[in-house]
């Protein structure tokens, strides 16, 4: 189980590291498979942030923008608003470690940050269920 303290407070997951970057999934805080899914593509895409673009985490900006990208592939990946949705996730997301400068941060970067959806194809993620993968192949 997760803390209710600190950045971790109401994460479903959250990365840990930098050595070993690891992925800490909140026990506590998820309850069904398809949120399990949605909070590892959110922090993978974190992972991938740190690891691929070099992107630290620990300024605002940076920050920011692995937010709203992982925001674009999980939460906010079947949205009716999906930009309100990217803007509300990323801002909160944000302002966990930095509560004054969240918002701005996330302006600053949105356009740029919701485009790049690697290591995703372009155009919105295809979830299946795990109840739908095809196991004949086996």
């Amino acid at each position: 189980p997760c803390s209710n303290e600190g950045a971790e407070g109401g994460a479903r997951a959250f990365i840990m590291g930098p050595h070993p970057l690891s992925v800490v999934v909140c026990s506590n805080r998820v309850s069904s498979r398809d949120e399990i899914e949605e909070v590892l593509v959110h922090e993978l895409v974190h992972v991938y942030d740190v690891k691929v673009q070099r992107l630290d985490l620990r300024l605002c900006e940076n920050l920011a923008y692995s937010e709203i990208r992982a925001a674009t592939q999980a939460e906010c990946s079947r949205a009716w608003l999906p930009s309100y949705c990217i803007q509300q996730k990323a801002s909160n997301a944000t302002s966990n470690i930095f509560p004054e400068q969240a918002r701005t941060c996330v302006q600053n970067v949105f356009a740029t940050a919701v485009n790049d959806t690697a290591p995703f194809p372009k155009g919105p993620r295809v979830r299946r269920r795990f109840t739908e993968v095809d196991h004949s192949e086996r």
